[in-house]
């Protein structure tokens, strides 16, 4: 049975500015510099129709930077909200949009407004085959997609050949910044609330202040690792998926410690 919260989650998530950031981050439009190598992908029997959609759609995928003129477009149609004009504009200039990887990420959460997260899945899977991994945004679109499939993310991420250790080694190698890392962050807190509302068939959008989570303030914070580790243990109970989403989370407040003090 699919989870139909995420529905909710990407609306919330436009409202907080998370998914904004997440924007702004990838459309630096600057290309990676892969290093970290992921581990052999481990197919299950429910990821494999994907993975295989993934590796015909990764060998039509660039790494290039897109014009100035396709790339504004993009940028000023997703910040209006506009995401069947987005799509229209990917589905009008494929060839070129298929050229770059951060483009196509930008893509991928204008599906996920349209409810398209079989179509986003697969993508986000191609996205981390193009970039061996290396685009930490498509990792974490990746668990929100998968989370709508009703997917684990122990599962998805044995499926990108990812693990937390590997997370970490691309957030030290792509020297992302705080207000990045603080945008993946909230992503995955949202998520994880949504796991918690729908194991308790509670029918309505997340508070994080009614689960203890106040992120505003926890993310003014110097370093608001301790603090927020706690609470999310909490928050994690005897729930799996929030247990294999724990070790990301270790990675982002490490980086972003690192990324504060420099």
């Amino acid at each position: 049975m699919k989870r139909n919260g995420c529905a909710y989650l990407i609306v919330l998530l436009i409202a907080v500015g998370v998914i904004s950031g997440i924007v702004n981050a990838v459309n630096s439009n600057k290309p990676a510099q892969p290093t970290t190598t992921p581990k052999p992908a481990v197919l299950t029997e429910k990821l494999s129709p994907y993975l295989q959609k993934a590796e015909a759609l990764a060998k039509d995928l660039g790494t290039e930077k897109l014009s100035s003129t396709r790339f504004n477009t993009l940028s000023e149609t997703y910040g209006q909200a506009d995401y069947e004009g987005v799509y229209d504009y990917y589905r009008k200039y494929k060839s070129d949009m298929l050229k770059s990887c951060w483009a196509m990420n930008n893509v991928g959460l204008a599906m996920m407004q349209l409810g398209q997260y079989e179509e986003a899945l697969t993508l986000y899977f191609a996205i981390n085959l193009k970039t061996k991994g290396n685009q930490a945004e498509s990792l974490i679109n990746l668990l929100v997609a998968g989370h709508a499939l009703s997917l684990s993310p122990g599962e998805l991420m044995d499926a990108a050949g990812m693990d937390a250790q590997i997370f970490e080694s691309i957030l030290k190698e792509k020297k992302y910044t705080t207000e990045q890392i603080d945008s993946m962050i909230e992503t995955l807190c949202y998520n994880i609330l949504y796991m918690r509302m729908e194991e308790s068939a509670v029918g309505m959008a997340p508070d994080t202040a009614n689960a203890g989570l106040d992120l505003d303030a926890l993310l003014s914070e110097p370093d608001p690792s301790e603090r927020l580790m706690a609470q999310l243990r909490t928050l994690s109970d005897d729930d799996r998926d929030v247990r294999e989403l724990l070790a990301y989370f270790e990675a982002l407040l490490a980086q972003r410690k690192e990324s504060s003090a420099a």
